[in-house]
């Protein structure tokens, strides 16, 4: 789909670029016009040396790329004792996390 240039208000990359929070380089919006990110193209067109895009397009734009992210697969607890055992020698896990885990024997013995 193209811009439509009498009913979309009309930004060149640099003013796109500081609509953003963090003001991406008018580069990176070319580059999310030409090859796009994560499959996602920024709407744009070409006026003699300068392309232009829109705040509609801008705003499709960071939608659709927002659709494509994953959210992290959450950590599973282990229930190997061998690893959780490694993990606790290495200081990765607390020692006596677990009820029947005492951890390291701490008195004071003479």
């Amino acid at each position: 789909m193209t811009i439509d240039i009498h009913n979309e208000h009309l930004l060149t990359l640099a003013q796109a670029s500081r609509k953003l929070p963090s003001q991406p380089s008018p580069g990176t919006l070319w580059r999310w016009a030409i090859k796009g990110l994560r499959g996602v193209k920024l709407r744009s067109v070409r006026a003699g040396k300068t392309i232009i895009t829109s705040s509609e397009a801008l705003q499709e734009f960071l939608e659709a790329v927002h659709e494509t992210y994953q959210p992290e697969p959450e950590m599973q607890e282990s229930t190997n004792p061998v690893v959780e055992q490694k993990l606790r020698q290495h200081g990765m896990l607390p020692r006596g996390d677990r009820p029947d885990d005492d951890g390291p024997d701490c008195s004071l013995s003479a």
